[in-house]
């Protein structure tokens, strides 16, 4: 043997005995195993890569040419909350954008401002009313199985801020406001489009 095998052996001793080691322990099959693809150099301790499901989207058309009264009448809400009009909303807008909103469900009880937090991180923003309602007159029957919130969706009523969802209650499609400073519970979907979309 000479010297330059026997110094490599030396240097590398410690590298041989935690290799003896890890031969020897409870995952000695898996070491063997992936010690034999690096003899015959092929890859090894290669970890499988689990590709995100993409997340679900609703295509929609907001049309900028209806009024709001109109953009409410189109979804064909069982009732529909007074406030929800056009000296408590302003539409600004123009032409008819296609988006791609997100139904987001975080599954707990969380606030509106922990709630949009969330949503900024994910580079998602809260749907705007516009959006709702282009969402509620294109899948009409979503909101009956759980509410959907728009948090962009805001106003001030007697000094209470409160923002437009959709939900279903006593057989009833409702286009409603909910106050914003309270907790929305885990069964609760957040209308989301990604940051660079629409307004």
């Amino acid at each position: 043997m000479n010297r330059m095998i026997r110094n490599a052996l030396r240097n590398n001793i410690g590298l041989r005995h935690q290799l003896e080691k890890n031969l020897l322990g409870d995952k000695g099959d898996v070491w063997e195993r992936e010690f034999n693809k690096f003899l015959r150099q092929e890859e090894c301790w290669v970890k499988k890569v689990v590709k995100k499901k993409a997340a679900e989207t609703y295509p929609i058309t907001v049309n900028y040419a209806m009024t709001l009264e109109q953009m409410i009448v189109a979804g064909k809400y069982d009732r529909e909350h007074y406030a929800i009009n056009s000296k408590n909303f302003v539409i600004k807008g123009e032409g008819k954008p296609e988006l791609k909103p997100q139904l987001i469900h975080f599954n707990y009880d969380i606030s509106s401002d922990v709630a949009e937090a969330k949503l900024d991180k994910l580079d998602l923003r809260p749907a705007n009313l516009e959006e709702l309602l282009a969402f509620g007159a294109t899948y009409r029957d979503l909101q009956k199985k759980f509410p959907i919130v728009a948090l962009r969706a805001e106003t001030s009523i007697f000094g209470n801020r409160c923002v437009a969802g959709l939900d279903y209650i006593n057989l009833s499609r409702r286009l409603h406001l909910y106050c914003r400073t309270g907790f929305w519970y885990a069964h609760c979907r957040f209308l989301a489009l990604p940051k660079f979309s629409g307004a």
